[in-house]
């Protein structure tokens, strides 16, 4: 039965001399619904809808058996990093600290692809005596400077900005240290993530539709004219 139903999805195929899918094919619903293009090259785009907004997608397909496989290859390859320098030794004693020994940690936050600053951007310190969970923010030239007590620990530092990729990396306390962070747009706030595969059984297929199922019940998708 499995080699009728791929003797039927590529006979079709045969005639216009390729043995992959090609054609644009779409699943509708009252409210939402979803299209495959597939290409002749094995590369695919994805596209949905529903009433409250939708996903896009693209990447390389591949039919093993009766599967057939998506894997979702992301157009947004940015991410973000950081830069550790050692920064200004400092000494200071307070009596907030109870008189112990402080470092500074110096932050400059930038737009990673523009090189803007970002001023208002949140950084957050877990872990922290003194800024456990207190949100501290960037002034308007996008720089932040903390203090904390000279320990040999590390503490979670988290640096978010909407419409950023968001950073999350842990830092000692044992030194001052200038910290450059630079954050990556959110090209594509909707799209599905990269590296995801989606595996889907065959059920049917004939030139202007086919019957998948996935994790849930069966469907059908229709060709697109």
């Amino acid at each position: 039965m499995k080699q009728l139903i791929f003797f039927i999805l590529f006979a079709y195929l045969d005639s216009f001399g390729q043995k992959t899918l090609n054609g644009n094919f779409c699943f509708y619903s009252d409210f939402s619904g979803f299209c495959i293009n597939f290409n002749s090259d094995s590369t695919f785009t994805y596209d949905s809808w529903h009433c409250i907004g939708g996903y896009k997608g693209q990447g390389k397909f591949e039919i093993i058996k009766d599967s057939l496989l998506l894997h979702f290859i992301s157009a947004d390859t940015v991410e973000t990093q950081y830069f550790i320098n050692p920064g200004k030794i400092n000494n200071e004693y307070t009596l907030l600290a109870l008189r112990k020994p402080q470092v500074t940690i110096n932050l400059k936050v930038y737009n990673k692809v523009s090189k803007d600053l970002l001023p208002s951007a949140q950084i957050t310190f877990l872990d922290s005596t003194e800024l456990n969970d207190k949100i501290i923010l960037t002034d308007s030239t996008g720089n932040a400077k903390v203090r904390l007590n000279k320990e040999k620990k590390e503490v979670e530092m988290i640096v978010k900005f909407f419409g950023f990729k968001s950073l999350v990396t842990k830092i000692n306390t044992n030194e001052s240290i200038d910290i450059t962070i630079q954050l990556a747009p959110v090209i594509y706030p909707f799209e599905v993530p990269n590296k995801t595969v989606w595996r889907y059984k065959v059920l049917a297929a004939k030139k202007n539709r086919m019957t998948l199922k996935g994790d849930y019940d069966p469907f059908k998708l229709f060709r697109k004219k």
